[in-house]
Parts: C-alpha cells; structure tokens; sequence
C-alpha cells in the first residue's frame, strides 16, 4: 500500500508518521512501525515518531551520545540490526538503516526490523 510518507529530509519524520497512521488505521492495519513508534511514551512524552531516512541516518551517526543519554534516562542502546525510517520507498517498500555497517536500503513493508522512535531534531 502506497501511503505518501515519501519525505526523507530531517524533520520529515514526525509528518510521514502522521501520514501513515491516517492511512493505515483506515484499514485497520495494526501494529506497524509508525504505530508502535507514535504510542511510545517514553520519558513521560507522546510527541514520539517514527524517524525520516536522514534522521535515521543522522541517529546511527549519533548512536554513541544516544546509547549514553538513553542509559543516564532508562533507556537501551541501539542494536547492531536493522531500523525502519518512516519514508516510503514504493507500494510495497521502505526505507530501513543496517546499523551494523551503516548502510541503508529498502524492503517489503511487511518485514519485521526494530522500531526506534524519535522526537525531536
């Protein structure tokens, strides 16, 4: 399914979040990245998204100083596996970022990779 969440640029993601939530509750698509990403209420706040392709990117390049601020707060640290953007690819795929070697790709949007969930850029 095409939802239109093709936006890649940092501070895109919390608007292809948007975008994917009014299209795929319609349909009663249930649970899906953007979904679990936007009910997260970590650290008391509900303003969580699920992160465009260059803010993903941008995360992996940070992921040393938000493993640290994830621990001081509760948090975990970043796998070494793969994370879903928020940014459409096509009608069947998406973006998604290997943290392992930092490469980025797309695939089926019915694969299952890990979730990691944003507020603010």
């Amino acid at each position: 399914m095409e939802t239109g969440a093709t936006a890649t640029a940092i501070g895109t993601g919390s608007t292809n979040t948007t975008t994917i939530i009014g299209f795929l509750e319609d349909l009663g698509e249930l649970p899906y990245a953007a979904g679990i990403a936007r009910a997260y209420n970590g650290g008391g706040f509900n303003d969580w998204f699920l992160p465009s392709k260059i803010e993903l990117n941008k995360m992996r390049a940070l992921r040393g100083t938000i493993n640290t601020t994830a621990a001081a707060n509760g948090g975990s640290d970043f796998s070494t596996e793969e994370y879903w953007s928020s940014t459409e690819f096509s009608l069947e795929m998406a973006f998604f970022k290997m943290f392992f070697n930092g490469n980025s790709s797309e695939y089926f949007k019915s694969s299952g990779y890990r979730v990691r969930a944003a507020r603010a850029f």
